[in-house]
This record gives structure tokens, sequence and C-alpha cells, in this order.
């Protein structure tokens, strides 16, 4: 009787292990712009007052901050109505086979979930009921191949436009709380836990430090940290120093430095992998941009593994924000990977290093990346 109590004991804790400390694999998808002319509104009104890009309500750091809705119900139509064709197209060629085949990976390799990193649509629709109907499908397309629950994050396109937020709130928190234990149901906020692992999905529209810095609090002792934002926290080229995730810059980078995270981003529309090291306390970031997208195939459909692109795209002269630059990111950032592409990654992670599979789509072959 003793040995099988102590049988039942040791098995016990072996169990309670692996579930705490366990090796799992995730779907990553990027930008896929979900999108079609039946969900915008025919007579869908130039926005006024018109709105430049980039220039709205400002951080404290002097920098434009992602959480200015009015930036996307001003901005002028002419942008969407040339996407509108573009989008259809890559979903008509290119966009059902990629999500095919991520799919089938999914399955091959046991995913636990797929990840889709933000622009899962591309809004401005015009109407609530328009709106809603293009969220309710794209996330159709998702489920009818996905045998894992699929999971997004607030991309600044899915709720853009004339009452765009609205149609969002009226879809997307009954569809999180179906999957997310936790989720508090009020924003694109919310975290999941796999084993010990800590996934923190940023809503960039509306984001709530108070509430993350809660969750941090809440799980110390997490093995990894995964910041999963649609806009990227570290700057890959000279436009992404005008792309603030929120009105605290300083707050939101300690945190995650603290945790030595791993972000997982998309938004850019290229690959992208960069290495964030603090010279002085040895904390470090790891992220990595996917793109899904395929509107420019000549140059998206050409993956190249280096960094093609990088050359001279921190000039002098494009640092308008040199400041911020000095702060935290000179001489602590490398860049492996930056490279035009649209395909989806397994992100395989273990005790032995978060490892990332990335596949474009004209390839058949998988180039692995360890962020961790």
């Amino acid at each position: 009787m003793f040995m099988r109590v102590l049988i039942l004991f040791l098995s016990a804790l072996l169990f309670c292990g692996c579930c705490a400390n366990r090796n799992y694999n995730v779907v990553l998808l990027g930008d896929i712009h979900y999108d079609a002319p039946k969900y915008h509104d025919k007579n869908y009104p130039a926005f006024k007052p018109k709105v430049p890009y980039g220039v709205g309500t400002k951080n404290k750091d002097g920098i434009f901050s992602w959480r200015n809705h009015s930036l996307w119900v001003t901005e002028s139509c002419a942008n969407t109505n040339h996407n509108i064709p573009l989008n259809a197209k890559m979903w008509e060629k290119y966009l059902p086979q990629l999500l095919d085949n991520a799919a089938e990976c999914a399955r091959n390799n046991k995913a636990e979930y797929a990840f889709q990193l933000g622009d899962m649509i591309h809004g401005d629709c015009g109407t609530v009921k328009l709106h809603q109907a293009n969220l309710r499908d794209a996330l159709n397309e998702m489920d009818k191949r996905f045998d894992c629950p699929v999971l997004t994050v607030v991309g600044n396109h899915d709720p853009r436009g004339v009452a765009g937020m609205e149609a969002w709130n009226g879809v997307m928190p009954t569809y999180l709380k179906n999957i997310v234990k936790d989720y508090s149901g009020k924003t694109g906020n919310y975290y999941l836990c796999i084993g010990k692992d800590l996934f923190y999905f940023h809503d960039v529209m509306n984001p709530d430090l108070d509430y993350m810095e809660k969750v941090f609090k809440a799980n110390p002792d997490s093995r990894y940290t995964f910041f999963v934002s649609h806009v990227p926290l570290i700057p890959t080229d000279k436009n992404s120093l005008f792309e603030i995730l929120t009105d605290d810059f300083d707050r939101l980078f300690t945190l995650l430095e603290s945790r030595n995270a791993i972000v997982l981003s998309g938004h850019t529309h290229y690959i992208s992998c960069t290495e964030y090291k603090n010279s002085k306390t040895g904390h470090r970031i790891n992220q990595f941009i996917l793109n899904s997208t395929v509107r420019r195939p000549q140059k998206q459909l050409a993956f190249k593994p280096g960094t093609d692109l990088l050359k001279n795209q921190f000039k002098k002269g494009y640092l308008k924000h040199r400041k911020l630059w000095e702060k935290y990111f000179n001489g602590n950032i490398r860049t492996p990977l930056f490279t035009n592409g649209s395909g989806y990654a397994l992100l395989r992670v273990s005790d032995k290093g978060v490892f990332l599979d990335y596949r474009n789509l004209t390839q058949k072959e998988y180039h692995t990346y360890q962020l961790r």
C-alpha cells in the first residue's frame, strides 16, 4: 500500500512538473488584411478634417502615440480605396494557400494555438454592420482551417474607421471569452498562460499598463514572458520611431526589459529579428516581426534569410527623435534578419529555448531562428 501511494505521489509530481514547464508549439500569422469590396459602404464619405499621417496627440516624449484613435477616423479615404482591390486580389490568389499551409503546420506539429498578430481585417468599412461582418468572416476564415484555438491581437486597422471601435467591441470580446479563461472583456488587453509561460496581448489602441503590471506581478516566476503586440516595440527602420505603443514608453520598456521579454509583432509588412541587450544590466529583449500580406508579390514573395533591406535604415538625417534612440537603443540592438517576405512561423518553446521556424509562401524549407 505504501509503495502504491508513493508511486502515485511521484507520478503526480512528475505530471505537475510537465504541466508547469513543458514543451509546446504555437503557429504565428502576421497581418492578413481580410477584405473585399462588399465590406465597404459605397457612400462612405471622405473623412474630415484630414489629419496628416503621424500628426495627433503626442505622448510624454513628444512622439505620436498609437492610442490616438482619432488619426484612424480622420485619414483620407484615398489610401483605403487604393488598398481594397489589392487586399481582395491577395485573398483570391495567395492568402487562402498561406492559411492552409499554416493550418497544416499546426496539425502536423500539434500546435496548441494559432496567434494572428493584428490587422486581421483592413477596416474603414463605413458602418457598424459591415465592419462586424468583416470581423466575423475573417474569424471564420481562420476557424474553419485551424483545429486549434485562434487568438488575435488588436491592430491599428482592426477597429479603424467610423464606428470601428464599436464594431470591434461588439464582436471580439465574445469570441475571446470563449478561448481565454481570464479575459476581462473590456479591451484587447489580455493574457494567456501556457504552463509557466506568460503571453501578454497588448491592445495598441487602448494600452493599459496598470493591468499589464498587475498581470506581471501575478505571474512572477514565468519561464518566458511573451509580449504580443501588433506594432513592434524595438524600432527596425526609420519609420518605427514614429510608432510608440503607449503614452509612457519608459514604463512599458522597463516592464518588458525586467522580464527579458520576447516580442511577437506584425504591422511593418516585412520579416525581421532584432536582439536587444542592455550593456549595463545584461537584460535583453528579443523581437520577431512577421508579415503575411502579399500586396506586392514581386517583393513580398522574395524572402532572403539575411539583412537585404537593412542598409542605411538609420541614417542620421532620419532620426527626428534621436533622444529616444540614444536613450534606449543606440549600441544595444542587433538585427540578424530584415527582409521582404510573406509567410507563417512555428514557435517552438521548451527548456532548451525558444525557436522559430519561418516558412515563406513560395519556399518549402524552413529558416530557423533562436529567440531565447
